[in-house]
């Protein structure tokens, strides 16, 4: 509804001239915005002070839900899907904005399903970023030493088709039989020996 300025939520003060804006909060009582010098500029402050309150619900209502999806992907973590469970947590991970724990959850769930490749990836990735937490940055820098001995157990273990010869992966694999990770853009670690 629109007060006699022709503006939802602006209203003369008689005694001033001027224009006030007012934005109705709950229960019926109103939250102040400012007096302006004309209903036009009480009307853009009114407009701002909504959208920004929308924005903040919107912001909360995606938290809410990264909430849920991390609920869900540790659910479907406990009952050994963990496709599903990393459905979950990389969905939480959009919805929070890049939220670290997240993303340490789905790349977990990479590693449980056997996709070491993918796992280091996004283990080498959130090391790059300079935002994690020294505990966060521990836990990652473990989970990387499980994918490389998970890695090279995988090459260990014998070929379930003969005739299919392995891809080599030369980012990973230098010509002497060594695993080479190279960890957040710096010096590639020492080579693990395979054996």
């Amino acid at each position: 509804s629109s007060s006699a300025t022709g503006y939802k939520g602006v209203r003369k003060d008689l005694k001033t001239g001027r224009f006030r804006a007012d934005r109705r909060i709950v229960d019926g009582k109103s939250r102040h915005i400012g007096n302006f010098g004309t209903a036009v500029e009480a009307a853009v402050a009114y407009a701002r002070s909504v959208h920004q309150a929308a924005s903040v619900t919107c912001a909360t209502d995606k938290l809410k839900f990264a909430a849920y999806a991390m609920r869900d992907g540790h659910d479907a973590n406990q009952r050994g899907n963990f496709a599903a469970a990393r459905s979950c947590f990389l969905a939480a991970a959009r919805m929070s904005g890049g939220e670290a724990v997240a993303q340490i959850s789905a790349a977990n769930m990479a590693l449980k399903s056997g996709s070491v490749r993918v796992a280091l990836e996004e283990y080498k990735e959130l090391l790059r970023r300079p935002d994690l937490e020294p505990a966060h940055r521990a836990m990652v820098e473990a989970k990387v030493a499980v994918a490389i001995a998970s890695g090279l157990q995988q090459q260990r273990q014998p070929q379930q088709h003969p005739q299919q010869h392995p891809q080599h992966d030369s980012s990973r694999r230098s010509g002497t039989g060594d695993s080479v990770v190279q960890l957040a853009g710096g010096p590639p670690e020492p080579p693990l020996r395979d054996q």
